[in-house]
């Protein structure tokens, strides 16, 4: 079975940690799982990393380090599990992802530099990595933009870049 992974923000945090977890392996769910790509859009990559360390120099509607506490201890409330690469997945081995990862990031993010250094981690002529960033957004940037904006046109970007790597990885 081939497949290919990806999300926003926690999502793309879970389809980092699927296919760095999952890929090649052999279990009842799926005998020969296959993932060739993996996909994340604004992902946080390390959830080890205190929520008041994560900066950029010109933060766009940063989560404020109280709100980053709350959303880490709902997802991996054993602190000891935060630095587990199936909860961070920038913990994980670089040989353990697919053959393609797109991360895209976004200049205001504060997640922007743990997620870019994953990225340039893996990017070790040993798979195809896009590490692409978008300027001026925030995170969350494509979510309810309109038409017309800035927010509008990197979304484009950003969905038009996936669509093709997309494509590309699963040789469509």
């Amino acid at each position: 079975m081939r497949v290919g992974v990806s999300g926003f923000s926690a999502g793309g945090t879970l389809a980092l940690a699927a296919a760095s977890s999952l890929n090649g392996t052999s279990n009842s769910f799926a005998p020969s799982l296959e993932i060739p790509i993996a996909i994340a859009i604004y992902p946080v990559t390390d959830l080890s990393i205190a929520p008041e360390a994560k900066a950029v120099p010109n933060p766009l509607q940063a989560h404020p380090p109280f709100m980053q506490h709350m959303f880490n201890d709902c997802y991996a409330p054993d602190l000891s599990t935060r630095s587990d690469p199936r909860i961070s997945p920038s913990k994980a081995e670089s040989h353990t992802f697919p053959a393609s990862v797109v991360i895209i990031t976004c200049e205001g993010d504060i997640f922007r530099p743990e997620a870019s250094a994953l990225a340039e981690a893996l990017d070790d002529g040993k798979r195809k990595v896009i590490n692409h960033n978008l300027l001026a957004v925030a995170h969350g940037f494509d979510k309810g933009c309109t038409v017309g904006t800035n927010d509008w046109d990197k979304r484009e970007e950003a969905y038009d870049l996936v669509t093709r790597a997309l494509k590309e990885a699963m040789g469509l």
